[in-house]
């Protein structure tokens, strides 16, 4: 039995190993390539894939005209939707963003819908869940915006889309991380674990994870400006890891998930939406 044992975690150590070196090369090559190659231009560095996506804009008596309309500037090869959804009392701003809504419905490639539900219940994840619910069988992938959110890089589309498969990623690396320091070394007893191993494996790793956000400040010269986003970054990748697990798996049983806020209690059980 202890040498099945023991070529199950051999097998699993290759595995991870393999898997771990493409993933901290991917982010140490991909790093190395921003800081010190130019940027290609859009129409030369797009994707030969172009699943459809939708825009979620969001707002209640406060919509922001110039903000609407720096969505409708994103480009993109494939099929695009503006999903407008309007919780508004006022009638003259509904009537405003209608007005709005059928003039962006000329320009070239965009589906624009504008959506109010019958309740308002749920607040903005209530929102989300009946936009979801209404259109998200149209799109493969959905950028979620706030009424003020403004686009700075028309090419933002183009340059997210090809990122998505990062979840499963984070998923596997954070399998790799317990079967490493956890379950094999204190469950299964395969080997001892050293404390100077580990701490040097994990500030690679954590430097990894981090290199790329620093070095988009290094290139845009504003590395002494980096501090609050790095620990931003790091609050929420660390929050984030354990949701982006259950959501693959989830993903693989091709279960339904309703659109849950982390920072408010759900209504069944009374616990933290994150958890």
């Amino acid at each position: 039995m202890s040498e099945i044992v023991a070529v199950a975690v051999k097998s699993v150590k290759l595995f991870k190993g393999h898997y771990t070196s493409f993933y901290g090369f991917a982010f140490l090559f991909g790093s190395v390539f921003y800081l010190f190659l130019k940027e290609m231009p859009p129409k030369q560095s797009r994707s030969t894939a172009h699943p459809p996506v939708g825009i979620i804009y969001l707002c209640c008596d406060d919509l922001d005209i110039e903000a609407l309309g720096s969505l409708a500037n994103l480009e993109y090869e494939g099929k695009r939707y503006l999903i407008i959804h309007d919780d508004s009392k006022s009638a003259s701003v509904r009537a405003e963003l209608d007005a709005a809504a059928e003039r962006l419905r000329g320009q070239e490639s965009w589906e624009v819908i504008v959506l109010r539900r019958p309740l308002r219940e749920g607040g903005k994840p209530g929102a989300v869940n009946y936009v979801l619910e209404q259109t998200g069988h149209l799109y493969e992938y959905f950028f979620l915006c706030d009424n003020d959110s403004t686009v700075l890089d028309f090419w933002t589309i183009e340059k997210a889309v090809p990122f998505a498969g990062f979840y499963v990623g984070q998923t596997v690396l954070l399998l790799y991380l317990a079967v490493t320091f956890m379950i094999v070394p204190v469950f299964l007893h395969v080997y001892r674990m050293s404390l100077a191993a580990s701490l040097s494996a994990g500030s690679l790793i954590i430097a990894l994870i981090y290199l790329p956000t620093l070095v988009y400040f290094a290139k845009e010269r504003k590395l002494a400006e980096c501090f609050g986003s790095v620990v931003a970054c790091g609050f929420v990748y660390g929050a984030t890891d354990f949701s982006c697990a259950r959501g693959v798996w989830d993903c693989l049983w091709n279960r339904d998930k309703e659109w849950t806020p982390t920072n408010s209690k759900s209504q069944e059980g009374g616990k933290m939406g994150l958890c």
